[in-house]
């Protein structure tokens, strides 16, 4: 199937548009172009804007582009966004505690005092605490969130 994505940077300017071999390909790109825009507008390169854009696919019986849509329905936006929700509530209490940074973590921990316990630190968050007791802890989750 061929593909394109469409991005117009300033309404009512015409679109231009950018061959590309997948989905994820077009994702890529379209999240460059509107991170782009932003970043010209935030920096006052332009004053204002309103960009649209899309992902269309090349249709041989009608010969001509059409916009693109998953077997859902949905279009790139949407379905990327579906895809994200998906795998979020997926993630079990372990993985969410995996990817936790350490001050997340002892965020968790400070929350949940009654529950740990660290006599060298009393939860005071110091370096000991930082570098010693939250890898036991986080592993210690991990392993009862599974």
């Amino acid at each position: 199937m061929k593909l394109r994505i469409w991005h117009i940077p300033q309404v009512p300017m015409k679109a231009f548009h950018v061959e590309v071999s997948n989905i994820d390909e077009a994702w890529k790109i379209l999240n460059t172009l509107w991170n782009y825009d932003l970043f010209q507008y935030e920096n006052k390169v332009k004053p204002d804007y309103c960009n649209m854009s899309g992902l269309e696919y090349f249709d041989e019986e009608e010969k001509d582009w059409l916009g693109w849509e998953d077997e859902d329905g949905y279009n790139i936006k949407q379905h990327f966004e579906n895809l994200k929700n998906e795998e979020d509530r997926e993630m079990t209490n372990g993985d969410k505690i995996r990817n936790m940074s350490n001050n997340e973590l002892a965020f968790l921990i400070n929350e949940s005092r009654d529950f740990f316990s660290c006599k060298e630190c009393n939860h005071e968050q110091d370096k000991h605490c930082q570098d010693d007791c939250l890898p036991y802890i986080k592993k210690w989750l991990e392993s009862e969130s599974d």
